[in-house]
């Protein structure tokens, strides 16, 4: 489903620059409509009404020394002679027939193609020791620190119960001393 909307979101573009040179560009370069039937009959179809004829007229004028503008005016003329300008209707179907599917393609295309599946995964247990204690070290040493840092935890931890059974009345001097002995020993 997502290359649907990313392959529909290409042709919409594509589409836009179809409207975009049929309209605007084409027109703008090709010396007179009658050079190019289908075109002629395209914009007939588009903005003429039954019974109208395409008619376009260009005029070259220099505003300045060293530029030419040539402006082309399209109109549609009925059986009676009336003329009807439509220069400015073309201009705006070509403006709108070429944003809108160029941006519905072009956001189409981007959000199909961001869209990625990321798999659901359990939530990670923080440890907050082991989290603050990490350095960049080397691959070949980073599990023997690993190794010594959880045993250092361990130890500390059985050394906080041992503290505390001793605090509790559970175990007495003797036996606290012999077993803190035995645990600073495995260190």
């Amino acid at each position: 489903m997502k290359r649907f909307f990313i392959w529909l979101g290409v042709l919409l573009i594509v589409f836009a620059f179809v409207v975009l040179f049929t309209l605007i560009i084409l027109p703008a370069v090709i010396p007179s409509f009658d050079s190019v039937p289908p075109l002629k009959a395209t914009f007939q179809v588009l903005f003429c009404k039954t019974g109208e004829t395409l008619h376009d007229s260009r005029a070259t004028y220099n505003p300045s020394p060293g530029t030419t503008v040539t402006t082309v005016n399209v109109s549609c003329v009925d059986k009676e002679e009336h003329e009807r300008d439509i220069s400015g209707d073309v201009i705006g179907a070509g403006a709108v027939g070429y944003l809108v599917p160029f941006l519905v393609g072009l956001f189409m295309a981007l959000l199909a193609g961001s869209r990625e599946k990321v798999p659901k995964t359990s939530t990670p247990t923080y440890r907050p020791s082991v989290q603050a204690h990490r350095d960049p070290i080397p691959s070949s040493n980073a599990d023997k620190e690993m190794a010594q840092l959880q045993h250092l935890e361990s130890a500390t931890a059985r050394l906080k119960e041992l503290k505390s059974a001793l605090d509790s009345g559970l175990i007495s001097q003797a036996e606290y001393d012999a077993k803190h002995k035995e645990i600073l020993g495995d260190m």
